[in-house]
């Protein structure tokens, strides 16, 4: 038999309430991601002793035993009201947490290597302001969050992105010990909230040269400097650099500049024609092209193994192309 002493030095910790915390969140786990917003309820909410709380009751236990053995008053009198206390204690935490509706908010995209920012909105529907809140995840543990009465509060919980693709919103919870600590209440849960990770930008490599002519020419080589060449009615997806917005604000229709040299060339950033190996590398050489192209203001298509996106310009067409690298595969 393996003795109480060795599994201490091999840094195995047997806590009773640890345990009873891993059983709530097993009870947890079984929920499947939510969508709509969730209202926390008695149903949700577990809570527990703190160590505090031991020690607290561990005192008001010999106090009481106090009292028995020399049957004083005024010790009874003493343990009742510190007990009272401690019910009060109890049940103002587990109110701290009652009836706070948690959402999700939208998450942005990123780029693979940064952070993962998902918001996260509390809501207070009651007149009990909320305070000391903390939202526990995988990496942080987020303090000190008050919700004013009726009030609302979004905290943005940042994940490491390591690669590209969907990064799911892991399971989370939303602690409490307020007001006096001697309980611990929690609550956890899981959202269907998700971040595109897009691949991350490679090293720049010019633009290759075309091999066809024409407008249609699979890649173009950016030469030369852009010079005015006319205007022309906005579009959907131009880039909002090139309106003329002094012709707009004097009354006029919404006009578009065009440029001739880089501004008049098509790209297109085909999978084939990428100079270098492996699935990766040309993601995120293809990523580096679309980030640059936009940069500039130019037009650009994309053509991967079975996807064609039609040369465009503007922030939803450079969001769609890089999700289509994002999710390639």
């Amino acid at each position: 038999m393996v003795r109480w002493g060795r599994l201490r030095a091999a840094g195995v910790r047997f806590s009773p309430w640890r345990l009873l915390q891993e059983f709530a969140g097993i009870l947890g786990r079984r929920d499947e991601p939510r969508r709509e917003p969730l209202t926390l309820n008695r149903r949700r909410i577990f809570i527990l002793p703190s160590r505090h709380g031991l020690i607290f009751a561990t005192v008001l236990l010999a106090m009481m035993i106090a009292a028995i053995n020399y049957a004083n008053s005024l010790a009874y009198l003493l343990t009742f009201l510190l007990s009272a206390i401690g019910m009060v204690a109890m049940l103002h935490t587990f109110r701290n947490l009652n009836r706070i509706t948690l959402q999700p908010g939208r998450v942005p995209p990123c780029f693979a290597g940064e952070m993962a920012r998902f918001p996260l909105i509390l809501s207070n529907g009651d007149t009990l302001a909320r305070r000391a809140l903390t939202i526990e995840t995988p990496v942080e543990q987020i303090r000190g969050l008050d919700l004013a009465p009726e009030g609302e509060l979004e905290v943005t919980i940042a994940l490491p992105a390591p690669r590209r693709g969907r990064l799911q919103m892991p399971r989370l919870s939303l602690r409490s010990a307020f007001p006096l600590g001697f309980f611990g209440a929690w609550s956890p849960f899981y959202f269907a909230a998700e971040a595109i990770v897009y691949p991350q930008p490679g090293a720049m490599i010019p633009f290759p040269e075309a091999g066809g002519a024409g407008d249609e020419q699979e890649m173009a080589t950016v030469a030369g400097r852009e010079e005015f060449s006319a205007l022309r009615s906005y579009r959907p997806g131009d880039s909002l650099r090139h309106v003329h917005w002094k012709a707009y604000a004097r009354g006029g229709a919404l006009m578009v500049k065009e440029y001739q040299g880089e501004g008049g060339r098509r790209l297109w950033f085909v999978w084939e024609n990428c100079p270098v190996a492996g699935i990766e590398e040309r993601l995120s050489l293809l990523c580096r092209w679309v980030v640059e192209a936009e940069k500039r203001g130019l037009e650009y298509g994309l053509k991967l193994p079975g996807v064609e996106i039609p040369p465009l310009r503007g922030e939803d067409h450079f969001h769609r192309v890089l999700k289509r690298l994002a999710l390639y595969g």
